[in-house]
């Protein structure tokens, strides 16, 4: 029964995304995902930490992201997430969230343009996130593009 799960799980994720995931057991990455709620400074250090012995784990540099963009430090974050993209190409969940994180930092710096390209991306790898259609839905409201911001706003409350 286990070697029918086995070749089931890599027909469905294929070897490479396991092997990505693997990257989210390594001890800093965990380190940093247990300290996420009580102290981000010290979260980012072991983050860090890990990029700097594991430059492939995407997961890690995602994170960094996040904790850049969460102290409006955006030229950080855009680097951080540009490097999570490069190494989660196979991880299509965490491709969207990707890509969702680069169009809220986009859209902080004023790139409209690039932010509904990467919102557009997010919703692609992941269709049935409703978070990216709530966020773009709201990205088009501020720019009073009612139309679009309306239909995406109806499939975020379909999903």
């Amino acid at each position: 029964m286990n070697k029918i799960f086995e070749i089931i799980k890599k027909a469905v994720f294929g070897d490479k995304l396991q092997e990505l995931q693997q990257y989210q057991s390594r001890y800093n990455y965990q380190r940093a995902m247990e300290l996420m709620d009580t102290d981000k400074a010290q979260a980012y250090d072991f983050l860090t930490k890990e990029v700097g012995e594991c430059d492939q784990n995407g997961y890690a540099h995602y994170w960094i992201g996040r904790l850049q963009y969460d102290v409006s430090n955006y030229g950080m974050a855009i680097k951080a997430v540009n490097n999570a993209i490069l190494r989660l190409k196979e991880d299509k969940v965490w491709l969207s969230a990707s890509f969702l994180l680069r169009a809220m930092i986009n859209e902080a710096l004023g790139n409209e343009n690039e932010a509904l390209e990467d919102f557009a991306a997010a919703i692609t790898f992941n269709p049935e996130e409703s978070y990216s259609y709530e966020r773009r839905g709201e990205h088009y409201y501020n720019q009073k593009v009612y139309d679009k911001s309306d239909a995406d706003f109806k499939k975020f409350t379909e999903l």
